[in-house]
């Protein structure tokens, strides 16, 4: 139960734009290189109202580094009979533990009847080896009725340099199964290759199990993409078997980042399925949503991002696509440090209505903010063009 909560909290705050500490994935590569390289400790709290006034929450972050050790901490807090309670803490750890080895530490804690209780904890460790060969060993536990925890999943993943810039990563996932033992349920291989200056081509494989245990090809992912320094932009097709269990495309999706005159960025996404809200499949493609996401420095120094998010009409989900939610996010860097208001707003036809606002403040560095072409994303050309060396360094 304590899980079961937990997790509807963060697919709720995930559709509500309030960020939480992420689940340490390495995709492609080490997953511990951005804490690792923030040098800064600060602090920051959010709070957040719908329009109607209801469940409010609060969120407290950490972030402190002293040595080789990385600590951040988040702590969401809801709006109780007796004024604000907490709800759920999430604390991650990362050591560098020697020049090859990093280990990262999360354990998400959901709150009961005004207990803390440990409900999930994520451990991972990562090892290069010579010649620049990354393997990542990554453990999520859950904790029982009785608080003790269980291994519920093992990810085992390899990276390394196959030839002048080609690289390969392959996941293995095992999952608990009745009796708690672990097996392996799921294969993925991400190849990607640098065929130009400013390309890489990718294909990510995806293999599960069937009812005899023999592996099927659940899904592939390919595309290109592209980063000239001044433009990115990345193509990709998702393809699944379909009734006769042959391989058909099932998703398209575009994305481009570019810069605007005076400093602005501006990111754009397309995607196209032949999945829509209440129509069977047809076998074409049809528009499911577009994404627009403006960036600019404002002249006191802050920044203003917009993203607008525009689908079908439920009602017809095949005529001309329709603004449904807009998120507007206003940072202000002051003396006592940076406020943030976020605005989000849905639309009903010509109408809008804001039904979520977030007001925080934070001593964080500021950061140029940009909205990054979808993830997962395979990395710039730059990244496979040097020695397998370099790219593995965690």
């Amino acid at each position: 139960m304590i899980l079961h909560r937990h997790r509807l909290l963060l697919s709720a705050l995930v559709v509500l734009g309030i960020c939480v500490l992420p689940s340490t994935v390495a995709y492609p590569q080490n997953s511990t290189s951005t804490s690792d390289s923030q040098e800064n400790s600060w602090t920051s709290s959010t709070t957040s109202q719908n329009s109607m006034g209801v469940n409010p929450i609060r969120t407290g972050e950490t972030h402190t580094q002293a040595g080789n050790r990385t600590t951040d901490s988040q702590s969401l807090q809801r709006l109780g009979p007796d004024g604000y309670e907490p709800y759920l803490d999430v604390e991650k750890e990362t050591v560098r533990v020697d020049a090859t080895t990093v280990r990262i530490i999360q354990r998400s804690y959901a709150y009961s009847d005004g207990q803390r209780r440990l409900a999930q904890t994520t451990e991972e460790e990562s090892h290069t080896l010579p010649g620049g060969e990354v393997k990542t060993v990554r453990t999520t536990s859950n904790s029982d009725a009785n608080g003790a925890l269980q291994v519920v999943q093992r990810d085992i993943e390899d990276t390394k340099q196959t030839g002048p810039g080609a690289q390969e990563t392959t996941t293995a996932v095992f999952t608990a199964g009745v009796n708690g033992e672990l097996s392996e349920s799921s294969r993925t291989d991400l190849r990607q290759t640098q065929t130009g200056a400013h390309t890489i081509q990718f294909q990510e494989t995806t293999r599960l199990k069937d009812g005899n245990g023999d592996w099927q090809t659940a899904q592939v992912r390919q595309g290109l993409t592209t980063d000239d320094g001044k433009e990115q932009s990345r193509e990709e097709t998702v393809s699944q078997p379909n009734a006769d269990g042959n391989s058909a495309v099932v998703r398209r999706d575009v994305s481009r980042q570019s810069s605007l005159p005076g400093g602005a960025t501006q990111t754009t996404s397309e995607t196209d399925s032949v999945d829509l809200p209440g129509t069977p499949r047809e076998g074409g493609l049809y528009p499911l949503r577009q994404v627009t996401t403006t960036s600019k420095v404002e002249a006191d120094g802050g920044q203003t991002t917009r993203t607008t998010v525009r689908q079908p009409d439920p009602g017809s989900p095949t005529s001309a696509m329709q603004i449904t939610v807009q998120t507007t996010d206003t940072t202000h860097a002051g003396p006592d440090g940076v406020t943030q208001t976020r605005v989000i707003q849905s639309f009903s036809g010509q109408s809008a209505s804001a039904v979520w606002v977030d007001f925080g403040r934070s001593d964080k560095p500021a950061q140029s903010v940009t909205s990054p072409l979808q993830a997962p994303a395979p990395p710039s050309p730059a990244s496979l063009a040097i020695s397998p060396q370099s790219q593995a360094k965690p």
